[in-house]
């Protein structure tokens, strides 16, 4: 059940999900926030603590962009494509470990020892 993420015209960002009770309380608590009963989606500011508070809030789910919108995201938030990369980073660890055939206890202390390196805390398991 992925987030999708695009931009109106006029400055607002366009996000769908599947509903469930946690997606709507996040996605209420961000402010200037709106739902539009015609084209069933959410509409958020484009504006730095808008879009920051969405993507902090919605960090372990999975986040799809839009290409013609996620450099302007970066743009406005740098942070954020660290935080993918990072992501990204984790992602293709954890696939090379269990290719080579790591022991879970060995794949956690790795993973362990790249996110100390980056000092990013991430619970383990969530990559």
């Amino acid at each position: 059940m992925s987030i999708f993420v695009s931009m109106k015209r006029d400055d607002r960002l366009i996000i769908r999900f599947d509903y469930t009770e946690d997606r709507l309380k996040k996605i209420r608590s961000i402010v200037g926030r709106s739902w539009n009963q015609k084209e069933r989606h959410w509409t958020i500011p484009f504006q730095h603590e808008s879009v920051k508070n969405f993507y902090d809030l919605f960090a372990q789910e999975e986040i799809i962009t839009h290409k013609a919108v996620i450099n302007l995201i970066y743009d406005l938030i740098p942070e954020l494509s660290y935080r993918e990369h990072y992501k990204n980073l984790l992602i293709k660890v954890t696939e090379e470990l269990k290719l080579k055939g790591y022991s879970e206890e060995t794949q956690k202390s790795y993973l362990g020892h790249i996110r100390r390196f980056f000092c990013i805390p991430i619970k383990i398991g969530t990559c």
